[in-house]
């Protein structure tokens, strides 16, 4: 399992254009129900105590993840906005209804005009539609703010390119909160050939194994990990009543090759066992992360033991590397022939560890090895593969 921060504001962008995409890059002007429907990938799905006490069950929308992730709203914002504004709310208080406790923070060095002018614009579009603004329409919205802005301070109209500067430099100079975490959970290669090349029985088998062993190390998390800060300095630990996690399945990665694999996004939104929103103390989870590894990867183990029959051996992938469990019968070539993208990444890396050693006369440290293996694995994605059917 690996674990990830994302970050308010457009980091839910990555939600929406790559996660619900199964890793693809999306068309910003086709819906995400559209998506689903051409391409046969699973939509996401809500799951988590967290998610239940708001009343959140099914399909996960593009509105839900932009509130949630992108806002620190309620899911269901536009919802509560609209009603609110029916009853005679104003856009303001109906906004503050919808949010789960304070708003996200933002940490700027410097105060930003543009983003006063462009909350009074959002009001303004709020009452006005009884919703909040998509994400494409904010940007036109923050784009008209940082001409509004210009305008007063030049005393003249701003042309496109101080109008880019200017919001250039407001993002560079702001810092967002985190918005919740990326959980991905992938069984080791050889389960994921077999589901592949598998009959729809065995298909089936694993498939069921692999969302019953993801769901079980979730509620484990939520028995352990779910907590949040009170007190002076969060000097208190409390209770959590749970968590709301955005579940989606993926076949296979940007490679084309098989592999199953699901990122459940974690809110950082949590309700204290006082009845209080606030931010999820992710310090426990972090600290647990290599102990969910652990218990997905021997829970997944144990079920295919015992319904199908699979037998697992240890291999080592390298020194000072943990063994790995993979299937008995099959090999390491195998396993090879369908892994191009992890053979792009080693590949992609030791281009950019040997231009570091150039450009530095030194190797690079430990820290800075993995930041340049992020690196590659960035730069080595392939945007343009679509995403395998389950029926392919």
């Amino acid at each position: 399992m690996t674990l990830h921060r994302l970050h308010a504001g457009d980091g839910y962008l990555y939600l929406t254009e790559q996660v619900a995409t199964a890793d693809r890059q999306r068309d910003r002007t086709r819906d995400l129900t559209d998506y689903y429907t051409r391409h046969g990938t699973p939509a996401g799905v809500w799951i988590g105590n967290g998610a239940a006490a708001l009343g959140l069950s099914g399909t996960v929308t593009e509105a839900q993840m932009q509130a949630l992730f992108g806002e620190g709203m309620h899911p269901e914002a536009n919802l509560i906005i609209a009603r609110e504004i029916a009853s005679g709310a104003t856009a303001h208080k109906a906004i503050v209804g919808a949010k789960l406790g304070r708003s996200f923070y933002e940490f700027s060095t410097t105060p930003s005009p543009i983003n006063d002018i462009l909350e009074q614009r959002i009001l303004t579009f709020t009452s006005k539609h009884r919703r909040r603004p998509t994400w494409d329409e904010r940007t036109v919205l923050r784009t008209q703010a940082a001409r509004d802005h210009l305008t007063t301070e030049y005393g003249r109209p701003p042309d496109r390119a101080e109008i880019e500067a200017a919001l250039s430099e407001e993002k560079a100079q702001s810092r967002k909160a985190v918005a919740g975490f990326d959980c991905v959970f992938s069984p080791p290669k050889s389960i994921s050939i077999l589901w592949g090349l598998g009959d729809d029985q065995i298909r089936s088998a694993i498939w069921k194994c692999h969302t019953a062993a993801v769901r079980e190390v979730l509620s484990w998390a939520e028995s352990q990990y779910a907590v949040t800060r009170r007190g002076r300095n969060g000097i208190q630990q409390i209770d959590a009543d749970g968590l709301i996690i955005a579940a989606f399945d993926h076949f296979d990665n940007r490679s084309g090759d098989m592999d199953l694999h699901t990122h459940a996004v974690i809110s950082n939104k949590v309700q204290g066992s006082d009845g209080t929103w606030s931010a999820l103390d992710a310090r426990p989870l972090f600290g647990g992360a290599v102990a969910l590894s652990c218990r997905y990867n021997a829970t997944m183990a144990g079920m295919l033991r015992r319904h199908i029959g699979f037998r697992f051996e240890e291999r080592y992938r390298g020194r000072g590397k943990q063994p790995v469990l993979e299937v008995v019968g099959v090999d390491d070539e195998m396993i090879g022939e369908f892994s191009q993208r992890r053979v792009d990444i080693i590949a992609r890396t030791e281009v950019l560890v040997a231009q570091y050693r150039a450009a530095h006369g030194h190797s690079p440290s430990p820290a800075t090895q993995y930041k340049l293996a992020q690196q590659a694995t960035l730069q080595s994605r392939n945007a343009n593969h679509s995403p395998a059917h389950c029926a392919k």
